[in-house]
């Protein structure tokens, strides 16, 4: 039974990668039907938004609703960021080839290396520096491919790349206890929102060309099923089925799959530097993921009960960064549990929970040294 969990997340996996790489596809095509960048989004991610709801309504009724504050947040996440970051990366893929802007996008990772270690003082990880040259290599290579005149269009995939890492950030903490459908759903509103607000107020001379002829509204309403809908789905579906490191040594195939896709459906070339810096990338991506999943793979049989930190005391231990790691595992792999703070150390509130059959998880701290020290516990 794992092992046909771990195929059947595999298969899910694979299948949210292949949606997603047909996006920039399905989209430049709708460019060329005279629609553009921001009028194809907007119905997008309206028409996903509704999908997800009742999605979310008829296979997430196990999920709590977030608070209204949480709620709040992920809406300005998706109304910000992921408009931003979408929008940005969509207008530039109009001026040059998608597998172009797919590996340029992909610097995303040292952005936020970058901004985690400016604003959150995080220092990063030693294979990090490892996979570093091989992916200024990339780009560099890959960016020398571009031809003249495509300097706004580049300028706007980095863009779009800077503002996708504060989205990560960002959200790591926003989403902490939300079940992963009801997320999506949440921030998809959002998007869509925020488009409708550039629709309504456009900066500059950016107005919305929405579709004009019956055959570009099929093309996008099959980019919202096919390219975001059933993609956000399978992805909750591998992502609970599978470890997070194994879902995302395995999503390193979605740039790869959108490059053959411009290839073979749009035309585009694969010259051999274009091959070359592409390659070099996504080793970046390869080196990261493999090696954390090693560290997984390598303390899992030695990690029995307890996370244990010494510091300063805190005074919402739900705040804290420990929760927000731990959480994380958790849910990925059941995305049922009910995680909640414990009123005593050694999970207290769990003997009442876990044999009424309920997944629980405390975390509480505790008082070594009133004066300076504590210790925080993490039951699973």
């Amino acid at each position: 039974m794992p092992q046909n969990r771990r195929l059947l997340g595999t298969a899910f996996t694979f299948m949210a990668c292949l949606g997603f790489s047909i996006v920039p596809a399905l989209a430049k095509s709708s460019y060329d039907a005279g629609a553009n960048a921001l009028g194809v989004m907007t119905v997008r991610f309206s028409i996903a938004g509704l999908f997800l709801i009742f999605a979310r309504l008829t296979f997430g009724r196990k999920e709590s609703w977030p608070t209204p504050r949480q709620t709040l947040i992920l809406l300005a996440i998706g109304a910000v960021g992921i408009t931003a970051v979408s929008l940005t990366y969509f207008i530039a893929i109009d001026d040059i080839d998608t597998s172009l802007a797919i590996v340029l996008w992909y610097i995303y990772p040292l952005f936020v290396v970058a901004v985690s270690w400016a604003i959150l003082k995080k220092r990063p990880r030693r294979n990090v520096f490892i996979a570093l040259p091989f992916t200024l290599a990339g780009i560099a290579i890959t960016a020398g491919q571009l031809s003249g005149g495509s300097g706004s269009a580049i300028t706007l995939v980095m863009v779009s790349s800077f503002l996708f890492s504060f989205y990560i950030i960002s959200l790591d903490k926003a989403s902490r206890g939300i079940g992963l459908l009801t997320n999506v759903t949440v921030l998809t509103i959002g998007t869509a929102i925020g488009y409708w607000i550039v629709c309504l107020f456009p900066v500059t001379s950016l107005d919305p060309v929405f579709p004009s002829d019956t055959n570009t509204w099929i093309l996008i309403v099959v980019l919202a099923v096919f390219g975001t809908t059933a993609p956000f789905l399978f992805s909750v579906a591998g992502l609970t089925r599978l470890e997070a490191s194994t879902y995302s040594v395995i999503t390193t195939i979605e740039p790869v799959l959108g490059i053959i896709v411009a290839v073979i459906f749009l035309g585009e070339s694969m010259s051999v530097p274009r091959f070359i810096g592409a390659a070099l990338a996504m080793v970046k991506e390869t080196i990261e993921r493999n090696m954390l999943d090693r560290i997984g793979a390598d303390l899992a049989p030695f990690v029995k009960l307890d996370l244990i930190e010494y510091g300063g005391a805190v005074s919402n231990p739900m705040d804290h960064e420990i929760l927000g790691i731990a959480s994380a595992a958790i849910r990925t792999r059941d995305s049922e549990a009910i995680l909640m703070p414990a009123v005593a150390p050694y999970a207290t509130d769990a003997k009442i929970t876990v044999p009424a059959g309920i997944p629980t998880y405390g975390f509480s701290p505790y008082l070594l040294d009133p004066k300076e020290r504590f210790m925080e516990r993490f039951h699973g």
